[in-house]
Parts: structure tokens; C-alpha cells; sequence
């Protein structure tokens, strides 16, 4: 229906029921009340089937009328269907705008009891607006109000009276008609009258540039060091490397638990039902086993490894004695372009020379004759039957010329030699690396012809491709795999044990390296050896041993991700910027490095979760927001899959952010690879070319992880992002501006923004953090939810715990007290002793020594939640507690166990404490016949066997 039909409709509606206009309000008349009311949605395009009347909404109860589009809540509409409602204003309405505290003054009471009703059905429905309508009186206000507001002081619209000449019907239209609603203009158009935009927006990055990082260090050899040994190690050359650098699993040990969740590299959900999902040791066994004709397709991210496991199998196929293999690989990495589309031709020309110089025994007369045995007996006993039998020699001259013939036919020789072998129960196994390097058309055909190959010659064909190209190619409809093929999705190697093997090889094999020669020829071989070594000494140092090397190694798996080859560039690219000095590369530093451009128009590692979109003010907390929830609302089941896009939204627009402002807020954070879209591989360009897509899913990364965990609540983090932080306010901006000048002259020309090693400390002592976190702190208090009644929603209050806390974080920057450190004073490592004699009690803070140094091992040996309850247990009897229930529990565990961005929830301890594997346990006494919430829980008499048992240490005394 169109708008001038709906006006014709709606003329007739004013005759029909003009008899109503000053009594239908009241309680006698809700009838027809509720008849006009459907025919105005009626006519607004609304459909009877999509405006469920009496639509449940938890505890608010029901509501009147809960408009839907595809059965997604769009608008409450609450009309009072029993009883008498809010009757006409008592002033004169002269504009269709006006806050919603002015409707209720002018309506009065049975208005204010609508809105607080309207108000409970979209807390509960995540609908951002309600239409209150007493038949006649029409009003739309907002119902979720904007960060930091409360819904008093927003507006909303008043159409009229619809029995007045001056109904704004052509506004309703415009903003409540189906069409309208669709198109998101009513969220539009009270977001803009709502909006209050800033009078200033000042960046410092306007006026300084992007923060660039002043590279003094010498080390040198550093580009030789990783081209040697943290580069490829495929080429036949570097088979000893190969051999002592290959990484079999994916465990990830080194990790701590949430960081250790999201690193996991699983399968991809486009990828097809039945995919094998292998680590690298696993994938290598798998194809070492198939001796059968198969088409075997690996995928992966860019650069976890395929190639290194395909050479891997192929290098152990030739080496292993008790199996007649004829393993070939084929790198097009090399030999084709993008230009290239005769596939056959250069995959069997290939393959012939491979076997010649391979196998030159099959180009022998004796295995010819055997190849093509078929074909000479029908050569012998056809038409020149009779004349072999009287010269043999002309039988000699024909078979010489049809062997010649068949073995020079490329395509020919090659499967019939490979069909040859297979019968003999010789596995052919053929791999095709680097497919996707060449044309889309060359891949198509690279699919039909090795379901050719293997199927006219038993060889089981393997072929390595990316995650995106099968995404793409099998989107387009031409990735042909069939029931019979098989699937590897291959995870990426644990990282930190890549460059554990890689420094050993450098340090125990890097004089009988192959490039020993060469490097003899162009260095002083004894300074290069040791320059290398000591390059090695820095990674073990820094990624392994180091008080920081946990945290540095996270972060940077966590920037990598899955992609073994960003990893590796990453590494080189922060031992450039921090360099191989004596003092080890700390957390704040590699944040600093990662934050900071090397080369002008690049993007930072690690983006500004602060920043708004579009600069706005009353969204700096969005992002924090979205990210918390994916985190911290989601469950395990929900992660795999991911959270829809309606789900996402419903969730922000509670805190009244604009629908435009959270999609825009997920298609930024998809490109910066702190949130994943799940149908679309996280290594592909085509996150950086994203448009938001409603059938979408997604789930946080592990740089996501990283920064609501490690990163955003950081000193050096706050202070960095303060270049790229837009300030709506003068005072603050000024502040950070002369900060960042102070800095910038002590450092470099006050024209650029530029960071180094040197400049890192001063950027701790100055006030850079402390005004950049005063400012964020201000505009959290904005930003705060106003409705008490939202917090009682599960995601919201998970969510709003992690944001509180980070929130505190920043807070306690700017509240800390400045302190300038004297380095030459001998008083500043004394320690100062108490006058106080000690009391016979355990002191609250000095409860260290009761949590055992082999904690992190029976965690990884036991459940993770059995040696955390075992050592809360006895840290509460050494507090003089003889029983605990699961809170208490938990208290003990996050204050006095583990690290304060590793906590844990109570709702997991407390489903640990009904596990099987801890009720088991000889240390544990439960008292039974509670309700779980209520049991209480306490140490056995001979809780010290079980502990010795456990941690290999003797058990503490309890006093």
C-alpha cells in the first residue's frame, strides 16, 4: 500500500469513528479502541499476522502490540486494551517534538504508567522505541535511552489526535509505516533529534601524523638471521633443517586458559561436513597411510605449514625402507601465474621429467615392455601376425617404434606407469602445492584433472590450497570435491615451540648448515656464528625465559593468529625495534613496538578499541562493549558457531547506541581482526572490503582476547592511543597536546609524532596516560547504563563486569600518585621493618607460600579445576575457615591464586565442584544433602598424602 492510499483509508477511519473522539480513552470503549488501533497499522502497512497481540515478554508480562518483520521484534506498540488510559493533553501541542518529560506532564499520570510499561516490553524484547497510543493521542518515544541519559531528557514524537485536522499522518508514515520501520528511519530519526554532537573534535594525530617508530638500533645481520632460519625450509637443500625444525602439535601449553580457548585453531564452519581436523603430526600420518587412489585436499590459514607438511611427507615416503612409495611433488609456486591456463600440460610435463630423472628404470626396455604389455600383444597378434612369425626382426623394428610412441606420449606414460605401480602395491602419491597461486580457470582444471589422475592410475593425489581459496573457489561453484575426497583442515604449529625448535638448530647445527660455505666466502665466519647465536640467545631470551616472555609470546601469537609467516615477520619486526641488548623486552615495550609504524601509511598491530566510530562522542565505549559480550556473555556451545548479527545488535542497542553505530563498530573491528566473521576466512583480503551481512556469525579473536585481558588497561596502551583519541572537549585536549609536545622534544623534531626504546620511559613517567585516562574515565561516567532494570539481563550484566572492571583499570592511572624514582638513592632498596610484634595469625597478604610451585603442572596433568579448589581449600583452614562453599571458593582463587586476567567465574567452579573427577577425590570432604549452591566443602584428615602426591612438595602445617 502506498502513502496516498493509507491517506484515503485513514479519511474514511476519522468518519467512521468521529462519534469516539472525546470518550475513547475511556474504559467502556476499549473495544474500539483496539479496532481503530488495528486498522491504523493496517493501513501503516502493518499485517494482522505481524502485530502479535498479547506477545509474552517475560517478567514485564505481556504487551499490547509487538510489531515484527521476519519475526524480529521491530516496535512495541502499548495501547492499554483493558480499562481507561491516558486521555487528552492538557496543553496545547504547537510542535511534533518534545522530551518525553514533557509528555508526561502534559498527559499526567496514566501516561507515565504506559511509558513505564512500554518501557519493561522492550527491555525485554531489545526494541528500541514503543509507539503509546489511546486510539486517538499518538506518540513514538525512545525506550532504550542514550549512553549516560535517562529517557526524561530524550524526545520523541507526537503525531496528534487523529480526529484533529493536524494529524501528522504524512510523519507517521514517514517514520512508523512498515516500509519505514525496514528501512531502520524511525531509529534514524530519533537517534539525530537525540544526538547531541560535540561543539570541538581535536586528534592529535590531525596535527603530528601517525606514531612512527625512530629505529636507532645496529644490529647487524639481523635481515641475514631470519632469511636463514626463520624462512622456508622446504627446498631440498635444507632436509637436515627440516628434520630438526618441523613442529608436530598445536597444543599450545604455553598459553593460559581464555587466550589458550580462542588461539585454537579449529575448522572453519565452510569448510564440508566430515573435514579432518589434524594438527601437523596427525596430517603427516594420515597421508603417510593412504595407499589408495584418492583426491586429498589441505587447507589451512596463509602460512601454517603446508608446505612444510607436504615436503615433510615426501621427504619421510623416500627415506622409509618398508614402503614402496613413489612420492612427486609439484610447487607451482614457481612454475605458473596468473596468466596460466593449460593445466594439463604442464602438470603431465612435469611429472614426466620427475619420473625420468627419478625413476629411470622405467624407461628401460624391459619395464616398456611390461607398461605397455597390453598393447604389443595386440600389436603381435594382429595384422603383421604372420609376418613376425617368418622375421622376427620386423616384430623388433614395430615394437621399438609403438614403445617409442607411448612413452613419448607425456600424459600417457605418466599414468600408465603410475597405474603400473599401484598394481605392484607401490603407493603413488602426488602433491600439488600452491595451487591457489595460479588462475581461478587453471585451478578448475587442476581439480578435474587430479580426480583424472587418480582414478585412471590408483595415485592418491594431495593438494594444498588456503582456507580463502576454498571459501571462494567452492563458493563459486567450481572447488569440485566429491563424496569420496578428503578433507584436512590442517591447524597452524604451536608457535612457541617453532621458535624453540628453530633456536636450537641455530645453536647445536649452524656449522654443518649447507649455507656454510657461502657464508665463509662473504663474512668473518666466527663473528657471523656468534651474531647469529647471540640473535638466538635474544628470541630464547625474550619468547622463553624472560619474566615478560609469556606475555610478549601471547601477544604476539595473538597478533598472528593461525599465520605462522605474520608470526615470523612479527618476530623480526619487534627484534628490529627493541633490538638484542642485555635487558629483556618487556610487555609495555612490545605494545609500544606494535602500536607504532616502521613504514609510512602502514597500520598498526594493535588498533584503538577506544575510538569511536566516525570520531562521535557517546560511543567511545562500544567497542569495549561488543568485544566483553563476545567474551564474556557467550557460551562455550555458542562460540563454535558464533552469534548472529540480530543478536549482537539487539545487545548494543540496549545501551541505546545507534543501529548504524554497531554495524559500522562490527565491519571496523573485522577489518582491525579483533572480531571474526566466521563465514568468511580471517587471512583473506576480504575483510578489508567488508560490508555487514545479516545472515553473518561472529566470535572474538584472539587479539580481541589479548586486549580486553592484557592490553587496554595498560599504562604505555592508554598513552599511545591518546594520538588517535578524538577529544570533545578544549581543557583535556590542551593537556594531552602539551604532553605529548614535552615528550616529542625530548625525543625528536616536535613536528612528527615519533616513538623509540628511549622513548618509551618517558612516556610512562609523563602524564600522557594519567590525561588520556581522566578523559576516557569521563566519558565512561557518560556512557553508563541509566535503567537499573538492564542490568538484571544475564548479558548485560556479564558484560558490564569486564567493562567495570577495565573501567576501574583506567581509573586507577590518573589516580595514582606521581612519584619521581631516584636511582641514586640507597634508600630506595631499603626495606622498612615494623615496630609491631607479629601476631600468631596468618597476615591476609602473605599467603604466597601456601600456593605450590607445581601449580600450572597438576593443572595441566589433573582437570584445570582440581589443583586451583585443592589450594583455595587449604588456604581457607589456614584462615581458620574449616568448610567453603563455591563463591568462597572462588574469592580464593582469583584474590590469592591466580593472575588477575586469568579469574574465573563462579558459575564454572561451581559446576567443577559437581565434576565426577573432584567429588573423587581422596582430599575432599563434601556435606551432602544440600542443594548445589549450598553444599559446603573441606579438607579430608589426610588431605597431605593427596597433596605431596600432587605437587611433589610437603604439604603446609595448619595451625
Amino acid at each position: 500500500m502506498d502513502r496516498e492510499t493509507a491517506l484515503k483509508k485513514f479519511k474514511i477511519l476519522q468518519n467512521e469513528f468521529s462519534s469516539y473522539k472525546d470518550k475513547i480513552h475511556e474504559a467502556n470503549e476499549a473495544t474500539a479502541r483496539l479496532l481503530i488501533i488495528d486498522r491504523i497499522l493496517n493501513l501503516l502497512g502493518w499485517n494482522s499476522e505481524e502485530f502479535n497481540p498479547e506477545t509474552y515478554c517475560g517478567a514485564a508480562g505481556y504487551s499490547d502490540y509487538m510489531l515484527s518483520i521476519n519475526n524480529n521484534p521491530k516496535l512495541i506498540v502499548e495501547a492499554k486494551k483493558n480499562g481507561i488510559t491516558f486521555g487528552y493533553p492538557i496543553r496545547t501541542a504547537k510542535s511534533n517534538e518534545y522530551y518525553v518529560s514533557y509528555f508526561k506532564n502534559a498527559f499526567k499520570k496514566p501516561l507515565s504508567d504506559v511509558i513505564e510499561q512500554a518501557q519493561r516490553y522492550c527491555v525485554d524484547k531489545a526494541v528500541s522505541h514503543a509507539v503509546l497510543t489511546n486510539g486517538g493521542e499518538w506518540i513514538v518515544c525512545p525506550m532504550l535511552p542514550k549512553p549516560g541519559r535517562t529517557i526524561d531528557n530524550m524526545k520523541g514524537i507526537y503525531f496528534g489526535n487523529i480526529f484533529s485536522e493536524d494529524f501528522a499522518f504524512d510523519l507517521m508514515w514517514n517514520l512508523i509505516s512498515k516500509k519505514a520501520i525496514s528501512e531502520n528511519t524511525l531509529d534514524i530519526y530519533l537517534s539525530d533529534i537525540n544526538h547531541k554532537p560535540s561543539e570541538v573534535c581535536h586528534i592529535l594525530r590531525n596535527t603530528y601524523g601517525a606514531l612512527k617508530w625512530q629505529n636507532g638500533n645496529n644490529d647487524i645481520w639481523l635481515d641475514e638471521f631470519y632469511q636463514s632460519f626463520f624462512s622456508q625450509i622446504t627446498d631440498t637443500n635444507q632436509r637436515n633443517m627440516l628434520e630438526h625444525c618441523f613442529v608436530s602439535d598445536s597444543k599450545l601449553d604455553q598459553f593460559k586458559g581464555e587466550l589458550k580457548r580462542v588461539l585454537k585453531d579449529s575448522t572453519p564452519s565452510y569448510l564440508p561436513n566430515g573435514t579432518h581436523d589434524f594438527n601437523p603430526s596427525e596430517s603427516k600420518d594420515f597421508l603417510l597411510s593412504q595407499h589408495y587412489g584418492k583426491v586429498i585436499i589441505i587447507t589451512g590459514a596463509v602460512g601454517c605449514g603446508k608446505s612444510t607438511l607436504v615436503t615433510k611427507c615426501l621427504v619421510e615416503a623416500r627415506q622409509a625402507k618398508n614402503t614402496y612409495a613413489t612420492p612427486i611433488i609439484i610447487d607451482l609456486i614457481n612454475d605458473v601465474s596468473k596468466r596460466t591456463v593449460d593445466a594439463k600440460s604442464i602438470v603431465f610435463e612435469y611429472l614426466y621429467k620427475e619420473v625420468k630423472i627419478n625413476y629411470p628404470e622405467e624407461f628401460s626396455l624391459d619395464e616398456l615392455r611390461n607398461t605397455f604389455s597390453h598393447e604389443l600383444k595386440i600389436l603381435k597378434n594382429g595384422a603383421y601376425k604372420e609376418l613376425f612369425e617368418q622375421d622376427k626382426s620386423i616384430f623388433f623394428i614395430k615394437e621399438a617404434e609403438l614403445l617409442d610412441k607411448e612413452s613419448s606420449n607425456h600424459q600417457n606414460m605418466v599414468l600408465r606407469i603410475f597405474k603400473k605401480r599401484t598394481n605392484e602395491g607401490k603407493a603413488v602419491i602426488l602433491i600439488l602445492d600452491n595451487v591457489d597461486r595460479a588462475s581461478e580457470s587453471f585451478q578448475e582444471e587442476i581439480y578435474a584433472l587430479s580426480h583424472l589422475i587418480s582414478n585412471e592410475s590408483g595415485a592418491t593425489v594431495i593438494i594444498t590450497l588456503r582456507e580463502f581459496t576454498f571459501f571462494r573457489n567452492k563458493d563459486k561453484g567450481f572447488l569440485d570435491v566429491r563424496p569420496e575426497d578428503k578433507i584436512i583442515h590442517l591447524k597452524a604449529p604451536d608457535f612457541g615451540k617453532l621458535i624453540s625448535s628453530r633456536v636450537r638448530y641455530i645453536k647445536d647445527f649452524i656449522e654443518t648448515d649447507f649455507r656454510i660455505k657461502d657464508w665463509r666466502r662473504k663474512y668473518d665466519i666466527k663473528e657471523f656464528i656468534s651474531t647469529m647465536q647471540t640473535h638466538a640467545d635474544t628470541l630464547r631470551n625474550n619468547l622463553q625465559t624472560s619474566r615478560d616472555a609469556a606475555s610478549v609470546l601471547e601477544i604476539l601469537s595473538s597478533v598472528s593468529w593461525h599465520n605462522v609467516r605474520t608470526f615470523y615477520q612479527l618476530v623480526k619486526r619487534v627484534h628490529g625495534q627493541l633490538g638484542s641488548n642485555t635487558s629483556p623486552w618487556n610487555k609495555t615495550e612490545t605494545i609500544s613496538a606494535l602500536m607504532s609504524n616502521i613504514e609510512l601509511g602502514e597500520n598498526t598491530f594493535i588498533p584503538n578499541i577506544f575510538k569511536p566510530y566516525d570520531n562521535v562522542n557517546q560511543c567511545y565505549f562500544l567497542k569495549l562493549r561488543i568485544l566483553s559480550f563476545l567474551h564474556d556473555a557467550i557460551t562455550q556451545g555458542e562460540i563454535s558457531k558464533g552469534i548472529t548479527l540480530e543478536r549482537i545488535v539487539n545487545f548494543a542497542l540496549l545501551y541505546g547506541y545507534r543501529k548504524d553505530w554497531i554495524t559500522k563498530t562490527l565491519e571496523s573491528s573485522i577489518e582491525e581482526r579483533i572480531i571474526e566473521c566466521i563465514e568468511i576466512p580471517s587471512d583473506s583480503d576480504l575483510i578489508y572490503e567488508y560490508n555487514i551481512c545479516k545472515e553473518h556469525s561472529f566470535r572474538i579473536t584472539p587479539l580481541g582476547v589479548s586486549l580486553i585481558l592484557d592490553i587496554c588497561h595498560t599504562p604505555i596502551y592508554i598513552a599511545l592511543i591518546s594520538i588517535d583519541l578524538p577529544f570533545h572537549e578544549k581543557k583535556p585536549y590542551d593537556e594531552i597536546k602539551k604532553d605529548f609536545e614535552i615528550i616529542s622534544a625530548c625525543v625528536c623534531d616536535t613536528n612528527t609524532s615519533t616513538i623509540s626504546t628511549d622513548g618509551i620511559s618517558l612516556i610512562i613517567e609523563s602524564n600522557m596516560a594519567k590525561t588520556s585516562a581522566q578523559y576516557l574515565s569521563s566519558e565512561y561516567e557518560r556512557e553508563k547504563l541509566s535503567l537499573t532494570e538492564l542490568r538484571n539481563k544475564q548479558d548485560i550484566n556479564l558484560t558490564e563486569k569486564r567493562v567495570s572492571k577495565i573501567a576501574a583499570q583506567i581509573v586507577n592511572i590518573f589516580n595514582k600518585t606521581e612519584c619521581v624514582i631516584k636511582i641514586n638513592s640507597p634508600d630506595q632498596y631499603a626495606l622498612a621493618f615494623s615496630d609491631e610484634p607479629s601476631s600468631g595469625l596468618e597476615n591476609e597478604s602473605d599467603l604466597s607460600h601456601l600456593v605450590p610451585s607445581k601449580l600450572e603442572e597438576a593443572m595441566l596433568i589433573h582437570s584445570e579445576y582440581v589443583p586451583l579448589i585443592f589450594v583455595s581449600l587449604v588456604i581457607r583452614a589456614v584462615q581458620g575457615f574449616e568448610t567453603s562453599m563455591g563463591v568462597e571458593i572462588t574469592s580464593i582463587i582469583n584474590e590469592k591464586i591466580v593472575s588477575e586476567d586469568n579469574n574465573k567465574f563462579t558459575n564454572n567452579v561451581s559446576r567443577a565442584l559437581r565434576s565426577k573427577s573432584l567429588l573423587s577425590q581422596d582430599w575432599l570432604l563434601v556435606r551432602d544433602g544440600l542443594h548445589h549452591k549450598f553444599k559446603k566443602f573441606s579438607l579430608s584428615e589426610n588431605w597431605q598424602l593427596s597433596w605431596e602426591k600432587m605437587f611433589s612438595e610437603q604439604a603446609p602445617k595448619l595451625k
